[in-house]
């Protein structure tokens, strides 16, 4: 809903959905964060048909919902937001949106308008995306990554010059400012590996390609039998195919499914390890949630984000990409070691929200925001 107020919006945040994916998590944290500042901010959803995190939007936020599930389609309900509402400035998480946030460049209102990047997937894209990247967001206002590895990365594949995109880490450790959403029942199957006497270890994610699960299910099959494993994949999907690959490897017994789940903090708590086997991330939200609640991780030191938050080998483990044999060896050696949860913990302030806000705001050219 919009703001009941005559003054104009600050900041308007442009993402695709509300789904709980790792970036939407980011979002809210930051305009949360901006309401709490005190600072008149939207949040514009390209569709809010399936919206995990609605009810996690601070109530001092403007939601607009464009009503399109086609990305083609946003340009003209977000045009009319934008004459509407005169944000002074847009941010757009995520290619191709700030292609489409450019339609702003193009009204008469001074609105500045920044790309903000979670992910590398527009490298895959074909010649034609590509020339139209490099022309459109040479005319951004600026343009920001979640991890330095990302920036660099973003950098090359456009051929901008060194420092084009500032680097500023996720916003993702919460303290008091956090929004309390209504409780959210656990899935059986999640409940189930909670209550075990198993070594729990735990994954987070939808089950899509970049996620890997295939390596991490293999790797399963490869972890000594005198670890009592229970693994615990949380995410969106179907588990048909990796549900076989694990009763073709005989570790089915050692694998549960549970789906989404809106809330991870009591799947954290009850964690001994975090594994994460992507082949390409942005900045893995994920470890940093698994860090803050004292969990020791192991992960694939993959493009990008792992080894600048896993900096110290006190923190966890980082393993060749696609290499199952590796993973299982990395489990085994982490669950051998003795951690420090306070050091772990320790580690995770780097990305607390009220600081990373302040970088945010301080790179879209609003310090006057600053408090």
């Amino acid at each position: 809903m919009p703001h009941s107020t005559d003054k104009p919006t600050e900041i308007a945040l442009f993402i695709p959905s509300l789904l709980g994916g790792g970036a939407e998590r980011v979002g809210v944290n930051f305009v949360n964060e901006l309401a709490r500042l005190g600072i008149l901010c939207d949040i514009v959803v390209g569709d809010l048909g399936q919206a995990d995190l609605l009810n996690q939007v601070d109530s001092r936020v403007g939601i607009h919902n464009l009503g399109q599930r086609r990305i083609r389609s946003y340009a003209w309900p977000l045009l009319r937001y934008l004459v509407r509402n005169r944000p002074r400035t847009l941010v757009a998480s995520m290619w191709p949106l700030p292609v489409i946030a450019l339609l702003a460049r193009f009204l008469p209102f001074g609105i500045q308008v920044y790309a903000w990047e979670h992910c590398a997937e527009a490298s895959r894209k074909n010649l034609l995306w590509r020339s139209l990247a490099m022309l459109s967001y040479r005319a951004l206002h600026g343009r920001l990554a979640v991890s330095q590895g990302l920036a660099r990365a973003w950098e090359r594949w456009l051929k901008l010059p060194t420092g084009a995109f500032d680097a500023v880490y996720n916003p993702c450790v919460q303290a008091s400012n956090r929004v309390e959403a209504a409780p959210h029942p656990l899935p059986p199957e999640a409940i189930q590996w909670m209550s075990g006497n198993s070594v729990n270890l735990l994954a987070i994610g939808s089950l899509k390609p970049e996620k890997n699960y295939e390596s991490l299910v293999q790797a399963l099959s490869y972890v000594d039998s005198r670890w009592h494993l229970k693994l615990l994949i949380a995410g969106s999907g179907n588990p048909e195919a990796l549900l076989k690959l694990a009763r073709e490897k005989g570790c089915a017994h050692r694998l549960l499914f549970c789906g989404y789940v809106a809330d991870i903090q009591p799947l954290l708590q009850a964690a001994d390890r975090l594994v994460l086997s992507s082949v390409s991330e942005g900045l893995p939200t994920v470890l940093i949630e698994a860090l803050n609640a004292g969990v020791p991780c192991i992960s694939t030191d993959c493009n990008f984000g792992p080894r600048e938050i896993l900096i110290l080998r006190d923190l966890g483990e980082l393993v060749e990409v696609r290499n199952p044999q590796a993973l299982a060896r990395a489990i085994e050696t982490s669950l051998e070691r003795k951690y420090n949860p306070e050091q772990l913990k320790a580690s995770a302030q780097r990305f607390e929200v009220r600081a990373m806000t302040q970088m945010l705001l301080s790179c879209l050219g609003r310090a006057d925001l600053q408090k």
